[in-house]
């Protein structure tokens, strides 16, 4: 029952932050907030030259930039993924998130400087290592509902390959949704 107020709390926070984005120039995180969770609500699935699906994922991050005439971001404090099938997935480097508000309340994330580590086997036996990289990458948009649920879809259509034989593609598909959270907040907005 307290998980469940403290979601229903966390997605009217998360309503409010987007309610106000639709205006601004710039991305201001308003105090107390000092971060954003986010836990996936289902299975997260790295599509390539091999498809790795994990049961579960989350990642944090600090609002370290905040204010008029400065988007919002930060780096991750974490990001991590449990329980796949179809191969391994390592974060080589979390990276830093940047949250841009869009006219219709919601917002558009990117992420930079990140690196993941996927390692498969494929149908011969070739165990595979490939690196994939964030470069001011378009990760997703946030999107608010009715019910002032907050949820990031994460939809990287393509995170290219940094280090890797040709086994690992050009680059991964990362699909996911996760649902968002402040880290500390009575009120959050993102204006």
């Amino acid at each position: 029952m307290k998980y469940l107020k403290l979601l229903a709390l966390s997605g009217a926070m998360m309503a409010t932050m987007l309610s106000l984005a639709g205006n601004a120039s710039a991305t201001s995180v308003v105090s107390p907030v000092t971060g954003i969770k986010g836990e996936s609500e289902e299975a997260v699935t790295l599509y390539g030259s091999t498809n790795v699906s994990c049961a579960s994922s989350s990642f944090s991050m600090n609002i370290e930039n905040s204010g008029p005439g400065v988007t919002a971001s930060g780096k991750l404090t974490s990001l991590a993924f449990s329980e796949c099938s179809g191969g391994d997935v390592t974060v080589q480097t979390r990276g830093s998130l940047e949250i841009h508000a869009l006219g219709s309340g919601d917002g558009t994330v990117t992420w930079s400087n990140g690196r993941i580590l996927v390692l498969h086997t494929t149908p011969f036996g070739i165990n595979v290592e490939c690196d994939y990289g964030s470069s001011g990458t378009h990760l997703g948009t946030i999107d608010t509902n009715v019910f002032g649920t907050a949820t990031l879809d994460w939809n990287i259509t393509a995170l290219p390959v940094v280090e890797g034989n040709f086994l690992c593609g050009s680059s991964v598909e990362w699909i996911g949704s996760y649902i968002l959270t402040p880290t500390v907040a009575d009120t959050m907005s993102i204006v």
